[in-house]
């Protein structure tokens, strides 16, 4: 979640609609995502990621921590 933040590039998006269902007798909880064209998006969605780059940035950021403690 701090790389989407900080580096939002490394991700691929796509609009949605996001929903999280509270009246399921089996699914009350469960988060569904619809993807198709009919329906009013109201978040963005990764889809994609760029691996090679998230990990530089997450250790770039573990060695930027350790340096500054010492």
């Amino acid at each position: 979640a701090v790389v989407s933040v900080t580096e939002p590039s490394v991700f691929g998006y796509r609009p949605a609609l996001v929903q999280v269902e509270t009246t399921g007798r089996l699914t009350s909880g469960m988060t569904v995502t619809d993807f198709s064209s009919s329906v009013i998006p109201n978040a963005l969605v990764a889809t994609e990621v760029d691996v090679d780059r998230f990990w530089e940035v997450v250790l770039e950021t573990y060695g930027s921590l350790a340096a500054s403690l010492g």
